[in-house]
């Protein structure tokens, strides 16, 4: 199996991580070991197992542990089926995820955080009408995208699902025009907020811009997406648009439900599981908030600017090397790195760092869009002088834990800890993300499709790193223009830089 997702040959011994192996990839590994053994693996055993050896080891435990419980397993179901919800997973009658985005579009109206914009450019005789009826297929296949969000007094939200059949054209279809107007009428249309009362959370525009030559503007609001879900999307819009403009119906695909499939991953928890989350969690309950900013409120959501860091093969490799001793990957190095230039940048001693997580902790998750993406809160102490084999045993340690808790109940934690300033993130004004989902891209028959990835144009983070590990490894920094100046964000990049070149300098010390 991990053949199969790496492409590449493995030994019984070899390292899937040193062989490019990333965090998806285990959670996608975990998903297909618990199916094929029906016992439940997590992402962090396999990290911390590494080789196929190793991993069918535990894997191997884990049948013998369920076989012994196997006497008292008509209790286990009856039980499952008598339980609740968990609170922390819940608001107002939505998953968590997806309740956040609800209320930061309530409390912000039409801020751009809360959308999803894509962009393709398109050459190539495109069937339009195909492309519309692909659109309507998707969207009838998945329900998070035919979701409206209706408020329902001061604390619930009511989810109408509009029925498949029922689902509008959601393309729109452009004028043909010179390129310079068209790119006009896309940053409008990915501008455009929406009502979450009235619209379906997803809609699309095509402009021809020259003889076959198309602009595809997709726009989805973070309610019923997120990272992983472009790709769902991309992959399912493409295999619809080849059958209608083949003349053939659409393959039929079971309909995804996202509220169920999030009620059954929440279920599928043991209360040891929650437990543990909980005690981890409350890792968080007192941390500092980073001071970036000077005294006086900030707005909730400020202005992004960016600033690109170049990162060579060879430091990437040798980073990728300082995180093997301490079980950990590149992003373990990476993570470390960001730690100490956000020490250095501060002189804070005690913070934490936001990660997204995909939230997706069931097989039958990884097939289904909507948000179940959270951002993990990760609490950092020590000093300027911290040892950096520490630094980045502390960074594998906590990027394992994100990994086997991919949900932090925020909301609860704000209960128990001491009133925060209301007008920045809550435990985390600095975020740390990396770029490993499956890449949105759209395979039409005779039309070459590339996409145009976007800058951000507002964040809650104030301060985020972040990365795209593939062949090579692209990194920028973006931060809020009211936060950190133009020059204070190149010297936080250069300090990252700065601390990456002395965690790879000091393992191949330490190495000869």
């Amino acid at each position: 199996m991990a053949q199969e997702l790496l492409d590449v040959r493995l030994g019984p011994g070899d390292d899937i991580f040193e062989l490019g192996g990333t965090s998806i990839m285990a959670i996608q590994l975990a998903h297909r070991l618990s199916r094929h053994a029906s016992v439940k693996v997590n992402a962090l055993e396999v990290m911390q197992a590494a080789t196929p050896r190793a991993i069918a080891a535990a894997v191997e435990a884990a049948v013998a542990a369920a076989a012994g419980r196997e006497s008292s397993g008509a209790d286990a179901r009856r039980a499952r089926r008598s339980a609740k919800p968990s609170a922390e997973r819940w608001l107002a009658g939505l998953p968590v995820p997806q309740w956040r985005f609800w209320y930061l579009e309530m409390m912000n109206p039409g801020t751009d955080d809360t959308r999803c914009p894509f962009e393709f450019r398109l050459n190539g005789p495109l069937d339009v009408a195909a492309l519309a009826a692909a659109l309507r297929t998707v969207v009838g296949r998945h329900e998070a995208l035919r979701t409206r969000l209706v408020r329902v007094g001061a604390r619930d939200v009511r989810a109408d699902v509009v029925a498949a059949r029922h689902v509008p054209d959601l393309l729109t279809v452009g004028a043909p025009c010179e390129e310079r107007v068209a790119e006009w009428k896309v940053r409008e249309f990915l501008a455009r907020p929406f009502d979450l009362e009235a619209d379906i959370p997803i809609r699309a525009l095509v402009v021809p811009v020259g003889a076959d030559e198309h602009i595809l503007a997709i726009s989805v609001h973070h309610t019923a997406f997120d990272g992983w879900s472009a790709g769902l999307l991309c992959r399912d819009l493409s295999d619809a648009y080849r059958a209608h403009a083949a003349g053939r119906a659409a393959p039929y695909r079971a309909p995804l439900r996202f509220a169920d499939t999030w009620l059954d991953q929440d279920l599928g928890e043991t209360e040891r599981d929650r437990a543990d989350l909980a005690a981890w969690g409350r890792r968080l309950v007192g941390v500092p908030d980073l001071p970036l900013v000077a005294e006086g409120e900030l707005a909730p959501l400020g202005p992004v600017r960016e600033v690109w860091i170049d990162v060579p093969d060879a430091l990437r490799a040798a980073a990728e090397r300082a995180a093997a001793p301490h079980g950990g990957t590149l992003q373990a190095t990476l993570l470390a790195a960001w730690a100490r230039a956000l020490r250095r940048f501060t002189a804070a001693d005690d913070f934490a760092v936001g990660i997204p997580v995909a939230g997706r902790t069931t097989p039958a998750a990884q097939d289904v869009i909507g948000c179940f993406a959270s951002a993990v809160a990760v609490r950092f102490t020590g000093g300027h002088d911290t040892d950096p084999a520490a630094d980045i045993a502390a960074a594998a340690e906590q990027l394992g834990q994100a990994l086997r808790f991919q949900f932090t109940p925020m909301e609860r934690l704000l209960r128990e800890d001491a009133p925060r300033d209301r007008s920045r993130n809550p435990f985390c004004q600095a975020g740390f993300v990396v770029q490993n989902n499956v890449p949105p891209a759209l395979e039409f028959d005779g039309v070459a499709c590339a996409e145009r990835r976007h800058q951000r144009t507002a964040s809650s983070f104030e301060v985020t790193l972040e990365l795209w590990c593939g062949t090579g490894l692209e990194v920028r920094l973006w931060y809020r223009g009211d936060v950190i100046s133009a020059a204070g964000a190149q010297e936080l990049a250069a300090l990252w830089r700065a601390e990456l070149e002395t965690l790879a300098a000091a393992h191949a010390v330490a190495a000869r």
